[in-house]
């Protein structure tokens, strides 16, 4: 996987690589990581889409049962997305579960927080 430096600034450094085959089925591509800049502790995201068998709500429910409506469409796009988000567990790492409108019933983009 090749991993490029987009961006950076005194707060977050902006990385950006290629997807990648998870198995016969599940790819991840368009991968995102903001790193903390510095010590003043902005949060690390790291967010990918999703593609190949869908993977839907129920499938994330049963591997987090507790998980809260975050985002939700604005009307404007078919890319506009619904995100259910975990709380932060000990860590302080959250994980956010994306369905775009376009095919509202298979995830469709992951965020992990930090």
């Amino acid at each position: 996987m090749k991993v490029n430096l987009e961006y950076y600034n005194e707060f977050t450094i902006f990385y950006r690589a290629e997807g990648v085959k998870l198995s016969e089925n599940i790819n991840i591509g368009s991968i995102d990581l903001r790193a903390n800049g510095n010590e003043l502790h902005f949060p690390s995201i790291l967010s990918f889409d999703i593609s190949g068998r869908c993977i839907t709500l129920n499938d994330i429910k049963d591997k987090f049962s507790h998980l809260e409506i975050v985002d939700y469409p604005g009307g404007h796009s078919l890319n506009d997305v619904t995100t259910y988000a975990t709380k932060n567990d000990s860590h302080g790492v959250r994980l956010g579960f994306s369905f775009a409108e376009k095919n509202p019933d298979c995830l469709a983009r992951v965020v992990i927080r930090k």
